[in-house]
């Protein structure tokens, strides 16, 4: 029933996206607009907050091993995805800028973040397919030299984007000449955009015109220390306000935040200087969406004046000499392309309904100290035992006590409900102190808690002997069967 639901949520999460691309399209085309014309994709920091707050919220409410356990869960799953998704984008993407508009191209990179969605317990899958093993030891080692890097990159990278923004920002002052003045406005109607706050600078320090800030009210449109024509502050400045409308700041962020999940991954590092063109051919087709030929070719001249390229999480009119190329065949293009809605749909439903099947499993340690807590399992007892086809039997307590404390078990990362699942053993067990269930499936046992603290999913690397187990159950309770 888990994976139907997931099932079900994908697909309506895939059509949702395809719907909303069809109307931001239209809505982005129409002259007769109400609201915003062009509007984000999704919000850029739904899964970075989601995975930097959640791990301090179970820090809080759980303690330090609950907190431990869901980072790693959370962590290892979300690397392995995005890595994998990443791949595949950067071997499809050539292909897929021929056929689909570089909006959805770039909408393609971002969808990773709805990744945040899986996370709720409607969405937990049934039980894992692939499982990585290793040991507790191996995995500590593990997580501290990935957190590590983590936090250094994702460091490094904010306070590169602080040093750049305050050496840009340093000598700007705000512009007055009413002739840009009423140019932007112009092109703030034209979007739609009501009263923004967005404030608009002259600096020294640029050779580009560009945008910088996350925040609405920090949000500075910079412009260099030259002289553009009407037409040419036209386009620079509502290739700007796309930007800022669509909030690809934040998508930058998102992006560099994957690089950082996945900072020892060279791919993924591609990836991201491969998705920031991707974002500058969107906003190019959008700005261009009617213009005339002319007009196209005065938009690429003005790419070939300002070749530059941005550092931070800006967003940049300007292109590299590597991506110049690539940007300028694109605009004075007049290939027609389709949208893409339905891949987008497809792949965004693809990308939630596959997450989740790959964990790790870690620990060496066996039945007597997970099941019995290195107790004298002399003194625990099987209150009942239901078999797969509803059975209930008696059974050989001190065999079976022995059989399950030798059981070599390893703990599960993540999250699973076996709703799918049908156990081949529910035993009910107990003693002086303790009372709880275990549910055997197939490779895992589940323990879950009845009166004292305690509950999990562990995996059982060679399996349980099904055989064995089944010799030690009676068919009739033992004070019958004299």
């Amino acid at each position: 029933m888990t994976d139907v639901v997931r099932l079900v949520f994908s697909l309506f999460l895939g059509v949702m996206v395809s719907v909303m691309i069809l109307l931001r399209r239209k809505n982005e085309e129409s002259c007769e607009i109400n609201g915003r014309r062009y509007q984000p994709f999704m919000w850029g920091a739904f899964l970075p907050l989601m995975m930097l707050v959640m791990p301090v919220m179970y820090l809080f409410l759980g303690g330090f091993r609950k907190a431990a356990h869901w980072t790693v869960s959370v962590a290892f799953g979300m690397l392995v995805h995005i890595s994998v998704y990443f791949l595949i984008l950067l071997i499809a993407m050539p292909l897929l800028r021929r056929f689909i508009s570089s909006r959805v191209c770039a909408m393609l990179w971002i969808i990773p973040n709805c990744l945040y969605l899986t996370q709720y317990g409607a969405m937990e899958v049934s039980e894992p397919k692939l499982v990585v093993r290793t040991s507790k030891e191996i995995l500590i080692f593990a997580a501290v030299i990935w957190i590590t890097g983590f936090v250094c990159v994702l460091a490094l990278k904010i306070a590169e984007h602080c040093r750049y923004r305050r050496r840009i920002l340093e000598d700007a002052t705000e512009i007055t000449d009413q002739r840009i003045v009423k140019i932007w406005e112009s092109q703030l109607y034209h979007t739609y955009e009501k009263e923004p706050p967005y404030i608009l600078v002259v600096s020294p320090n640029v050779t580009s015109p560009l945008s910088v800030g996350f925040f609405r009210r920090s949000i500075r449109v910079v412009l260099p220390q030259r002289e553009y024509s009407d037409e040419e502050l036209s386009m620079i400045l509502r290739h700007e306000i796309v930007h800022l409308s669509r909030e690809d700041s934040l998508n930058k962020f998102f992006l560099i935040f994957c690089a950082a999940l996945c900072w020892f991954n060279p791919l993924v590092w591609t990836a991201v200087k491969k998705s920031s063109e991707d974002i500058e051919l969107s906003c190019d087709e959008t700005v261009l969406l009617e213009a005339n030929e002319n007009e196209k070719y005065k938009y690429a001249d003005i790419l070939l004046k300002t070749a530059d390229s941005s550092k931070g999480f800006t967003t940049c009119l300007s292109a590299s000499a590597r991506s110049l190329r690539y940007r300028l065949r694109s605009v004075t293009g007049s290939r027609k392309k389709c949208t893409g809605a339905i891949i987008a749909g497809v792949v965004c439903a693809a990308l939630v309904m596959s997450y989740g099947y790959i964990t790790v499993a870690y620990g060496d340690t066996t039945g007597r100290e997970i099941i019995y807590r290195s107790e004298d399992i002399s003194e625990y007892h099987t209150h009942y035992i239901e078999s797969a086809n509803g059975g209930y039997y008696d059974v050989d307590q001190m065999a079976l006590n022995e059989y399950l404390s030798g059981l070599e078990m390893m703990s599960v990362c993540g999250r699973y409900s076996f709703d799918d699942s049908d156990p081949r053993y529910i035993m009910s067990m107990a003693s002086a102190n303790d009372s709880f269930r275990l549910l055997f499936f197939e490779n895992y046992v589940s323990i879950e808690p009845r009166k004292d603290v305690r509950g999990g999913v562990y995996y059982l690397p060679q399996g349980a002997d099904w055989d064995y187990i089944d010799s030690l159950m009676y068919d009739t309770p033992s004070w019958l069967q004299n």
